[in-house]
């Protein structure tokens, strides 16, 4: 994800984000990004994956269980923990 005013810092793409703050992935339920701290006091968008069978849950920006979770039209949900 590429926000305005983002530099490159060691080859990551960072941005003005908070530490801390996530987002859901358009195209997989199981996938976020969130804000992390870079030693150099910038912060960037990283990719992360709930374990499996955990869902991303936009609203409490965690990880919570599948059947709790309603994903986007489009979103792929992972069937196996191998996906």
């Amino acid at each position: 994800m590429i926000f305005p005013g983002s530099t490159v810092d060691n080859g990551k793409r960072t941005s003005p984000c908070k530490p801390g703050t996530t987002e859901p992935d358009v195209s997989n339920c199981a996938k976020y990004s969130e804000c992390v701290q870079l030693p150099s006091g910038n912060a960037t968008m990283e990719t992360r994956e709930c374990p499996y069978p955990l869902l991303f849950d936009k609203k409490s920006g965690k990880c919570e269980p599948f059947k709790d979770i309603v994903c986007t039209i489009g979103q792929t949900v992972p069937k196996s923990p191998c996906e």
